[in-house]
């Protein structure tokens, strides 16, 4: 799929909008014909009516192709509304067919408009769905159009302040996410991505200094886990990917914020967590809890700019994960690396409850020009969100 929320979007809306407009037209001058010709009986209404008939279905056509073959996200639509609608209009069409035939007044105009029924229906059932896309596709446009250029004047003065050498790969990365430049580095088809970054499934954990300090200091952060499971309170569900009984959370930084009250009561693993390069500049940074018996299935994160570190800290048998097709586990007092915008599931399939101190790092390639670059980009999408 590709990004439509530049002049690709507009031009694409345009193109949406057009076609439902002039399937609207074709269906109105079908009905009028229609009409016409059963009040009285003209000799060209007939042809008339297949024509107009043929050119709507056509139309329609076009629209579903159009939409299929360039729709940027299938999530822009409730499902669920969706659904409610096939549901409508199938349940709608079935019964005026039957009331054709069971109900005994069979005046020709009565039974023309019974049969007629289902095609109309369909029609309103496909121009309802375009109007709840497009209603939603011109909000995400509008909201896109803010993003990009408060983005863009922010890029402007890091270009100023820092050198256009310094910004080259986060201004090919803008052009990336709002459509103005071909090509995706991306192993996975969304989200937001810093170009020329080191792209593989799994990292060496040798290759990070700071990992050998947090595997050196796995009997203070496993004390202070063990305070922590002895009181469930503190645990928060994590609602992701619908497993918010299953999975279970204690935060020390989430969206760039630091939990300065988590970070207080276990003050260890939060002085192992600061001495990580960029912190709070973390996505997340907790202790991750599963559940027995969970299953996580198979998702992908929505960008390249941070890498995951999984800490073992309560490793029972029959749990693992899987990254990019390659299945590997966790040890107590190890550490394994990997790019969560690769595709990847996981699961805990003992009796016992498995737990690692996740960390989402900043990708360690990223210059401390293109770190700030994200910091304000994830501070406007914060703001945005409340």
């Amino acid at each position: 799929m590709r990004n439509f929320y530049g002049e690709h979007g507009l031009r694409y809306l345009r193109r949406l909008v057009f076609l439902q407009a002039l399937f609207f037209f074709l269906v109105l001058c079908l009905a009028i014909i229609w009409v016409v010709s059963q009040v009285r009986t003209t000799d060209g209404s007939p042809w008339m009516i297949y024509v107009f008939g043929w050119l709507s279905v056509s139309v329609l056509a076009g629209w579903v192709v159009q939409l299929l073959s360039a729709m940027p996200d299938w999530d822009f639509v409730s499902s669920r509304r969706i659904q409610q609608l096939v549901v409508l209009v199938t349940a709608g069409a079935v019964a005026s067919s039957m009331l054709a035939f069971l109900l005994p007044y069979r005046d020709s105009l009565y039974l023309a408009l019974l049969d007629f029924s289902p095609i109309v229906l369909a029609a309103l059932a496909a121009c309802g769905a375009a109007s709840l896309y497009v209603y939603r596709l011109l909000t995400n446009l509008r909201i896109n159009k803010a993003r990009y250029e408060t983005a863009q004047d922010k890029l402007d003065e890091m270009r100023r302040r820092n050198g256009a050498e310094a910004v080259a790969r986060i201004e090919l990365s803008h052009a990336l996410e709002f459509g103005n430049a071909a090509g995706n580095p991306l192993p996975g088809p969304r989200g937001y991505v810093i170009a020329g970054l080191t792209s593989k499934p799994w990292h060496d954990p040798s290759a990070f200094e700071w990992v050998r300090h947090l595997e050196q200091s796995y009997e203070d952060i496993r004390n202070e886990l063990e305070v922590i499971l002895s009181d469930k309170s503190p645990l928060s569900s994590y609602a992701y990917l619908g497993q918010a009984k299953n999975w279970k959370a204690f935060r020390f930084v989430e969206g760039f914020a630091a939990n300065e009250e988590n970070c207080r009561r276990l003050p260890k693993t939060a002085a192992i967590l600061r001495s990580i390069p960029h912190f709070p500049y973390f996505r997340d940074a907790m202790f991750s809890v599963l559940k027995p018996g969970t299953i996580l299935p198979p998702h992908r994160d929505s960008s390249n700019i941070y890498l995951t570190c999984h800490f073992g800290l309560r490793i029972p048998r029959d749990c693992g994960i899987r990254v990019g097709g390659e299945t590997r586990g966790w040890e107590e007092g190890k550490c394994i690396v990997f790019d969560s915008s690769y595709e990847h599931d996981a699961w805990n399939t003992s009796d016992e409850m498995r737990v690692v101190l996740l960390i989402d790092s900043i990708h360690p390639e990223l210059t401390d020009v293109e770190v700030d670059w994200v910091a304000a980009r994830e501070a406007a999408l914060a703001a945005q969100a409340v």
